[in-house]
């Protein structure tokens, strides 16, 4: 009995496991950090039956607390657990922007990326669970997109997932993002104003 081996979904896991074991390389360099144990806390409160901003006091987004949540209820009861989870889905991001992009940036670029950021983390308090770091991606995702829509003139179903992903991790851990994301809109806008105008000529 012979087993056939899909070789694309080998390359994939070979790129999940390298960015993986970059990141890893990083699980210990940071003491914990006040904001990092507040996404735990957070995320306990909410496994336990709680609710954000009545039995959790915080002015931050909620999205870095239930993905915390959701890392507690898979067994994170620590800092390196919950860092380990993180992680993952940062690698797990990171592994299906490449297998989406790669065709409009190049694979080089889209493994330099993740390549990039990671060597950011041993400079300041990246390697924590933080929300910096869901914003900063979800902005990268946005742009690409906007990019493509550029180039393209068109939205997909599979541009509106990403879209919508990016901005619900983005915005979902920073208010501050509106102001990008508003930035993107008003392009997206102009360009279709742009081609309705011209269309009409």
């Amino acid at each position: 009995m012979t087993f056939k081996v899909d070789r694309n979904k080998l390359k994939y896991l070979g790129v999940f496991l390298c960015f993986l074991i970059l990141e890893l390389s990083n699980i210990t360099k940071t003491t914990g950090f006040i904001d990092e144990n507040d996404n735990f806390l957070a995320g306990m409160t909410l496994v336990k039956g709680g609710v954000i901003y009545l039995d959790y006091i915080s002015q931050h987004m909620p999205f870095m607390y239930y993905l915390c949540a959701i890392f507690n209820l898979l067994g994170a009861h620590s800092e390196f657990l919950f860092r380990l989870y993180f992680y993952v889905f940062i690698a797990l991001i990171w592994t299906i922007m490449y297998v989406r992009y790669s065709k409009y940036y190049g694979r080089t670029t889209m493994l330099l990326y993740p390549v990039f950021y990671i060597s950011n983390m041993y400079t300041f308090f990246t390697s924590c669970v933080l929300s910096d770091q869901m914003q900063s991606i979800g902005m990268v995702i946005l742009l690409m997109e906007f990019l493509i829509f550029i180039d393209t003139n068109e939205v997909k179903i599979k541009n509106e997932i990403a879209i919508a992903f990016a901005i619900l991790i983005s915005f979902g851990s920073a208010f501050i993002s509106v102001y990008a994301i508003f930035i993107i809109a008003l392009g997206v806008a102009i360009i279709e104003i742009h081609v309705l105008l011209k269309n009409k000529m």
